[in-house]
């Protein structure tokens, strides 16, 4: 079967045009992805590091709402944090595996000082650690 080359310059013109005319002008803003560098170290802050295709992942992520309420119910005054894994601040943190919770003290100068949760990754268990972080004396 012999194809002309008229109708494979046609084929390649069609796909170009359609990518032009599909390909969005203007890209939408991009809003920058959380950073611990931004964060106020005045305070202890959980961080929990995540990757969307992970199946833990999603199920901490489903219900990291009423993580949020536990450590709120606290009253340490924590802040609570998510990276996802394209986070470019994700290779700083030499995070081996998903999900990845850290409580990275209040008053830090640097990111490498850190306390990784190893429990059970219900919200109760994980706000139990951050409720005996931050009764601790420091």
């Amino acid at each position: 079967m012999k194809v002309k080359l008229e109708y494979i310059v046609i084929v390649i013109l069609v796909l170009a045009l359609l990518w032009l005319f599909l390909s969005p002008a203007h890209p939408e803003p991009q809003t920058p992805p959380p950073s611990l560098a931004a964060h106020d170290a005045e305070k202890p802050e959980l961080v929990l590091f995540y990757a969307n295709w992970c199946g833990h992942c999603k199920e901490l992520n489903r219900r990291w709402g009423e993580l949020e309420q536990h450590i709120n119910a606290i009253g340490g005054n924590v802040a609570a944090t998510k990276i996802e894994s394209n986070n470019p601040e994700m290779k700083q943190h030499m995070i081996k595996g998903f999900p990845t919770l850290r409580l990275f003290p209040k008053g830090r100068q640097q990111t490498d000082v850190y306390i990784e949760y190893q429990g059970e990754r219900e919200p109760e268990s994980i706000a139990e650690f951050v409720r005996e972080y931050v009764t601790q004396p420091h």
